[in-house]
């Protein structure tokens, strides 16, 4: 267990690993670059997630673990999209609401992850 639970880290660690393994495997089974690329986006933001939520604790430091503001902050987009879709459709079609905020939400966490490490690069050379 302990093996995966490092598998895991390390792999959130250097989140365009799984984006590009993932890829390659969706090209070779698909030969389909757009699906390659959304399902490397799926898998990555998993990965993101976990990344930048860790290092968001490490940086900052409150009280409120970053998982949790997270998935705060999914559950409000989702929210907001839905609302958005059910205003424009009349419906809701909570598939395409999910992938949507999903989506968002990786081109979000790496924007965030590249802050982030930029930021604990810098933490770490000042504390040398």
């Amino acid at each position: 267990m302990e093996f995966i639970v490092n598998i895991v880290v390390f792999l959130a660690m250097f989140p365009f690993i799984p984006f590009i393994c993932a890829w390659y495997i969706a090209k070779r089974l698909w030969n389909n670059q757009k699906k390659a690329v959304s399902l490397a986006m799926d898998v990555t933001t998993a990965f993101l997630a976990i990344s930048v939520s860790g290092l968001y604790d490490t940086l900052i430091g409150t009280e409120i673990q970053g998982i949790y503001i997270l998935l705060l902050f999914m559950v409000l987009a989702i929210g907001l999209v839905g609302g958005a879709q059910s205003r424009l459709k009349g419906k809701v079609n909570l598939q395409r609401i999910i992938r949507a905020v999903w989506r968002i939400g990786f081109l979000l966490l790496s924007v965030f992850y590249i802050l982030f490490m930029l930021a604990a690069f810098i933490q770490s050379v000042r504390v040398i």
